[in-house]
């Protein structure tokens, strides 16, 4: 049996080295800079994915599961109903399995989600089709909520208890079909399904009456042609199921099936066009609405005669449903990606709209209105999905129309024939930043940002800003523990408190005559000075509007006027960067930049603040932020639009993503210089958006800006070049990484649940077990005077089954992250064995007084020497101590 034991090794001559290239050199300076290396082809990072859902809290393993616009998976949220007990909206969204609870009484806020097995059964569907999402009902006797869903070993009809809002349990109801709709008749307490045959599964085209109780059908009516919509007419009870025929054409007719609920058999069949989709019942007149896709017309079906009294034409009618306040028919038009109103009382249209992505009719004054146009969904949406106005249900108590659409993920208040409200249901994550050991997640759709614990992966809290999305900016301030998140809306800086998590503060860009009508983007933090830099575009620089690469900036009025435009083709506005300060909160001035000033990004090791231009000039202004004025421009070439950017510090050169080409750009922090390009992933497949550099494997991690191929890109910066792609869903934009742990944390942009993608290090087998600040006499200490000798003790241990040869590291850096030495020394470590290295030093006179922070690390040997072998051997571990002037 091999003894523990405990190896202790004096190191004094890797410091001495580190302290006279510090004393001769810089003060704030790297003591080195490792370089490049070329030679071996670069190693893949062994990492792992999990995906955190922020609307449910719950997460799983792997990358997500459904891309939010994937082919098999359309009308995400297609499926709403409403409980009229406790004013709950049950939303049935099957691409990853959630029911989502809005609470009506209280704005609609999403109080709830329930995983439910719906997308199983789609997933086993041969054939995709618009025609058979999952569809709900709320059964108001027992206070229960229903979903039916189809796969091929039958009908499944899946039970939710309102009363706690809990999955009950799942029952097959049938052994074939496809169901597509569900409905509850509150006079005989029964559940009525519609289901039509498909050749693939066989089955009938039928309406199914379904025992809630017993979760068995009890009578199946026969009817003519596929069953889709229903809808109740409460006065005769009857249901009326709409008839759609697939691939026929306009002339061939299909029916209406007119089903009485007391005797549950067919009493007459309607003959309509070949393509009705959806029905809503009108309880003011007795009229009964139907959609006809193919023709785009209403029709309107007298509730006691049975006989078509009217037509109104639409423009491919899809659902529909009635507002028992303001009398209106609210009609979903994909052709449009609208919603049409009609006015019950004239059976008239009006002109159509756009609200973002829903168009509104007002049917009374047969004008168009626009009652909400700020409100628009996100303009992120691809143009050939901009809208899927789907769901709706009424809300009688509240007086309005509830409407969801897919594609924004945001859901709408419809009264009158407008927009009341609009408000988000689906989380689009999209900027994310790293802070005292949580990951804070904006909602581009909403004014949520989403805390994570980074260690429990799980949300800790829910952050409510004063406006909706979007935020551009995120930026974390160490010292003063401080989120900054940019709102393009209001053009406002929020800052929270992250000690707390609360809003500490609101900054206005308007109304202090220097960033008046300036539209924030990017903002960024220098530890250096505790400035913060935010970029501003639409802006007009006055009173001499000329290049900054001509005339440079400087500190002082800007005007933002948003009037004159630059660059390519004069499309683009002229920027700036404003400046604040992180101690007060209070605007500094501002730096004349180029076009588009998009994110900034900060150089530790020179002490420059870098801007891409989103102008297509190709250009990256510079900002010294020891005078906080334009210092100069790197050109990367025409047509090339700069936006991704960070620093690795290991090798002091700025990686800049080309959003324009897909590119890496390359460039030595040192002179401005450019190293070296290489492409992204496959153009135009991978459009870089944001970048962050991992500390722990010392590789730099790229989203794609380009929709759908949500991906992260690795780059090996021993290599420069891609080493892995690493699948995170449809759209990733925002990254951040944990510098403690290596994670990192990516924001799939459309998901159907806000996913956060979280890539993981391997475990690691060398453990370090204490990292100590010691006195001359070996005693810990954190307060130490200048002239003392500080002794740096760092301990590991081997948790492995094999003898490790080691490199043990530790750094000291100051509390603007800026490193002041580093350390080394060679350790062989067998299996179960512990070793402990002391580091000595006796501060100079030259440290400023202040808290430094001691990063303990191991590595495999050095970056320089291994190349793309390098690895980290532990999980880093910190030790802060504070020095005075002796």
């Amino acid at each position: 049996m091999r003894l523990h034991r405990t190896i202790r090794k004096r190191v004094r001559v890797a410091i001495v080295l580190a302290l006279s290239t510090l004393i001769l050199g810089s003060l704030y300076s790297p003591i080195f800079r490792i370089p490049a290396s070329k030679a071996n082809s670069p190693a893949a990072p062994n990492i792992s994915a999990k995906t955190l859902l922020l609307a449910s809290n719950t997460e799983y393993d792997g990358p997500p599961q459904e891309n939010f616009w994937g082919n098999d998976c359309l009308w995400t949220t297609a499926s709403v109903a409403y409980d009229s007990k406790n004013r709950f909206v049950y939303e049935a969204d099957h691409c990853l399995n959630m029911v989502y609870i809005l609470d009506a009484a209280n704005s609609h806020k999403v109080v709830g989600a329930i995983n439910v097995p719906m997308r199983n059964c789609l997933d086993r569907l041969a054939i995709p089709s618009p025609l058979v999402w999952p569809t709900i009902a709320f059964d108001s006797a027992n206070n229960h909520v229903y979903i039916a869903c189809s796969g091929p070993d039958g009908i499944h009809l899946i039970e939710i208890d309102a009363n706690t809002n809990t999955l009950v349990k799942t029952s097959t109801i049938a052994s074939s079909g496809l169901a597509s709709d569900i409905i509850f008749d509150p006079d005989n307490g029964m559940l009525y399904v519609s289901t039509f045959q498909d050749p693939a599964y066989g089955g009938t085209n039928s309406l199914n009456v379904v025992d809630p109780t017993t979760d068995t059908i009890t009578t199946s009516i026969q009817v003519p042609e596929y069953p889709l919509a229903i809808t109740y007419d409460k006065m005769n009870r009857d249901m009326y199921v709409t008839g759609y025929v697939f691939f026929n054409n306009v002339q061939e007719t299909s029916n209406v099936a007119v089903i009485s609920t007391q005797t549950n058999t067919v009493v007459q069949n309607v003959p309509l066009a070949g393509y009705d989709m959806g029905i809503a019942y009108d309880s003011a007149d007795n009229t009964i609405y139907v959609t006809d896709f193919y023709n785009g017309n209403v029709y309107m079906i007298d509730g006691q005669t049975n006989q078509i009294s009217g037509v109104v034409y639409a423009g491919s009618a899809f659902t529909i449903e009635y507002d028992s306040t303001d009398s209106n028919l609210y009609v979903t038009v994909p052709d449009f990606f609208a919603v049409t109103t009609y006015w019950a009382a004239t059976n008239s249209q009006g002109g159509h709209v756009g609200v973002g992505g829903i168009t509104v009719i007002a049917g009374s004054s047969n004008t168009a209105t626009n009652a909400v146009a700020n409100l628009a969904p996100p303009t992120i949406i691809p143009s050939y999905a901009n809208s899927c106005a789907m769901g709706m249900i009424d809300d009688p108590l509240a007086g309005h129309l509830i409407a969801t659409d897919s594609c924004s993920g945001l859901g709408y208040d419809l009264s009158n024939g407008t927009i009341t409200t609009a408000f988000p249901i689906l989380p689009f994550p999209w900027m994310v930043a790293y802070g005292d050991g949580k990951i804070y997640v904006t909602d581009y759709n909403s004014p949520l940002v989403f805390i994570v614990n980074a260690t429990t992966e799980a949300v800790m809290k829910t952050l409510v800003l004063p406006t909706i999305g979007p935020e551009f900016g995120i930026a974390f301030d160490g010292i003063d523990h401080k989120l900054y998140v940019t709102s393009g809306i209001t053009s406002s800086v929020y800052i929270i408190d992250t000690t707390k998590d609360i809003l500490e503060k609101t900054i206005s860009l308007s109304g202090n005559g220097i960033t008046d009508g300036a539209i924030p983007s990017g903002v960024a933090y220098d530890p250096s000075n505790g400035d913060v830099y935010v970029a501003l575009y639409n802006c007009n620089i006055t009173p001499t509007p000329q290049s900054p690469a001509t005339v440079g900036g400087t500190v002082g009025t800007v005007w933002c006027l948003g009037s004159q435009k630059t660059g390519q083709g004069a499309q683009y506005y002229r920027g700036t960067v404003a400046v604040f300060s992180g101690s007060t909160d209070s605007l500094l001035g501002s730096v004349t930049v180029g076009g588009d000033p998009y994110y900034p990004a900060y150089d530790k090791a020179s002490g420059q603040m870098y801007i891409g231009l989103y102008d297509y000039s190709g250009n990256v202004s510079i900002i010294d932020s020891k005078t906080n004025t334009w210092s100069g421009t790197i050109s990367l070439g025409k047509n090339t639009a700069p936006t991704a950017m960070t620093f690795d510090p290991m090798n002091g050169d700025m990686y800049i993503g080309d959003s324009s080409n897909g590119y890496c750009f390359v460039v030595d922090g040192a002179t401005n210089q450019l190293v070296t390009k290489f492409q992204l992933g496959s153009f135009p497949t991978f459009l870089p958006m944001l970048m962050a550099y991992n500390p722990i494997d010392n590789n730099i991690y790229a989203t794609s800006a380009f929709f759908p191929y949500g991906a992260v890109e690795a780059i090996s910066p021993s290599s420069n070049s891609v080493t892995a792609t690493l699948q995170a869903g449809s759209q990733t934009h925002g990254i951040a990484v944990d510098p403690v742990s290596g994670k990192i944390f990516v924001a799939n942009s459309f998901s159907s649940a806000g996913d956060l993608v979280i890539f993981s290090q391997p475990t690691f087998t060398i453990q370090i077990t204490g990292l100590q600040t010691l006195n001359s006499q070996g005693t810990p200490q954190t307060t130490f005077t200048t002239g003392q000798l500080l002794q740096l003790s760092e301990s590991l241990s081997n948790l492995g089954g094999s003898t490790r040869s080691t490199l043990a590291v530790v750094s000291v850096t100051d509390s603007y992250g800026r490193q002041m030495l580093t350390g080394t020394q060679p350790l062989t470590l067998d299996p179960g064995q512990q070793g402990t290295v002391l580091f000595f030093l006796t501060i100079p006179s030259t440290f400023p007084a202040g808290t430094y922070k001691a990063t303990g690390q191991v590595w495999n040997g050095f970056r320089n020497q291994l190349g793309s072998s390098f690895q980290q051997l532990a999980q880093p571990v910190t030790a802060t101590f504070t020095v005075s002037n002796g």
